[in-house]
């Protein structure tokens, strides 16, 4: 019966050490980018941009198509429509000796008529408005394209500095439960020494001072953890209290960025979203531009016109459906305008030399923030190495230090000197770690290889 019992014990506790671990999600750098960038709002209204630069398009395709256009009327005259007066009416009736009244006839019964119009128009010339304005349709979606693609980096750069952020302050917050755990082994270590007549009461005390310390900075560090955690779930889109955890959090080193080589700066200027938004602009105001100039173009299109008409007028004047049909071609000359067109051009003009001076001080940026990048990104390098030199020396410090404390050779005061040595060249090199991350996104970005 025991024995049963005992099993029973040991299954119940596994479970329960299970199931923690399954609620918790565990998540990489990867699909954190992916979830915020389904969940990301500006970039749900990126999209609709998109899709509406889409819809415009199509609308400026339609201009190459035929109108067509249907009308139909009904009109009651209180009046019948003679075609001479009612005295020149008299006189001529007066004068038919056959007296079949031909003068009456003469007037037209229009009490009701009814009439209906289908009218075709087809484009010709328009000067090139009409292919300037299909071709600005089509950089326009393009443009916006571009700028969907530089806020989903600009998602992407807000996940990745949160993602390493988190790591950070989870390192940290391991670091300070090692720290907390040496001071509170040293604090047993001090009491047995006591007991020896090796230390003394002052010496409890200051490192009872210091495992306070320590147990504070793992508080701090937990509820950093915690808020840090929340914020990339809201990023996500997950709800806040989702238990997750970092697919780096429970690596032992912070993983190292590969270095690549330097790119030529003409293909990072080509890769580059901001660059290719203003070559896309600068080809959208060359097209306003002509767009412009055809408001000052003669215009030339084609009609058709099919009409039917109760009365009709085919077969003289008869109370009945008649129907007609008539084509031709319309030319309209802009002759004078207030120099309207003329100013349109010119401000056109003026917009696009606006974008080319935009494009050289973009061109002087982007090569200024590609070598700021690249220099942080090789100080960030040699700021690593120094920091692992470092803490390597601290902990061998800390490990002859500890050996010397237990043996009673080295004071309490020299141990806890070493410890924080090693906790400051351990805090330096996850910092050192984490900036080389940074600056490897910064440079990536700055490259156009994000």
């Amino acid at each position: 019966m025991k024995q049963k019992i005992n099993k029973l014990t040991i299954a119940v506790m596994l479970v329960m050490t299970i199931l923690p671990l399954s609620a918790q999600r565990v998540l990489t750098l990867e699909e954190c980018k992916e979830m915020a960038i389904q969940n990301n709002n500006e970039l749900k209204v990126a999209n609709k941009k998109a899709d509406m630069s889409d819809i415009d398009k199509k609308i400026a395709a339609s201009y190459y198509f035929p109108k067509i256009t249907a009308l139909g009327t009904y009109q009651w005259n209180d009046k019948q429509l003679p075609l001479m007066s009612s005295s020149t009416r008299e006189v001529i009736n007066s004068l038919d000796v056959l007296e079949f009244g031909i003068a009456d006839k003469l007037v037209f019964d229009i009490q009701n008529v009814y009439a209906g119009l289908i009218s075709l128009q087809q484009p010709i010339f328009a000067g090139g408005k009409i292919v300037a304005s299909n071709q600005m349709a089509k950089y326009a979606q393009m443009l916006a394209e571009v700028q969907t693609e530089q806020t989903t980096q600009e998602v992407e750069v807000s996940i990745e500095e949160s993602y390493w952020q988190i790591v950070s302050i989870a390192c940290k917050k391991a670091l300070a439960e090692s720290y907390s755990s040496l001071l509170h082994k040293m604090s047993d270590d001090t009491k047995e020494l006591m007991r020896e007549g090796l230390a003394t009461i002052g010496d409890s005390l200051s490192v009872e001072v210091k495992c306070n310390e320590a147990d504070m900075l793992l508080i701090k560090a937990t509820n950093g953890l915690a808020l840090s955690k929340m914020l990339l779930c809201q990023k996500t889109g997950l709800p806040l209290e989702t238990d997750i955890m970092l697919a780096d959090e429970v690596n032992a080193d912070i993983p190292q960025p590969q270095s690549v080589a330097q790119m030529p700066m003409d293909e990072i200027l080509s890769l580059r979203p901001e660059i290719r938004s203003l070559e896309l602009a600068e080809k959208i105001y060359d097209r306003k531009i002509a767009i412009a100039r055809a408001d000052m173009m003669p215009v030339l299109a084609a009609t058709a016109n099919f009409l039917v008409s109760n009365p009709s007028m085919n077969d003289g004047f008869q109370k009945e459906f008649g129907a007609r049909f008539a084509a031709g071609v319309v030319l309209k000359i802009p002759v004078f305008h207030g120099t309207e067109a003329l100013q349109k051009t010119r401000k056109a003009k003026v917009e696009a030399e606006l974008i080319d001076l935009k494009m050289d001080d973009a061109r002087e940026k982007i090569t200024l923030q590609v070598s700021q990048s690249r220099r942080l990104f090789e100080e960030a390098n040699s700021k690593l190495t120094m920091a692992r030199n470092q803490s390597s020396v601290a902990e061998q410090n800390l490990r002859t230090a500890n050996e010397g404390y237990t043996e009673g050779v080295v004071s309490g005061t020299i141990l806890m000197a070493a410890q924080t040595a090693w906790l400051q060249a351990r805090s330096q090199l996850i910092e050192a770690s984490i900036e080389l991350q940074m600056a490897s996104m910064n440079l990536a970005k700055a490259e156009g290889r994000l």
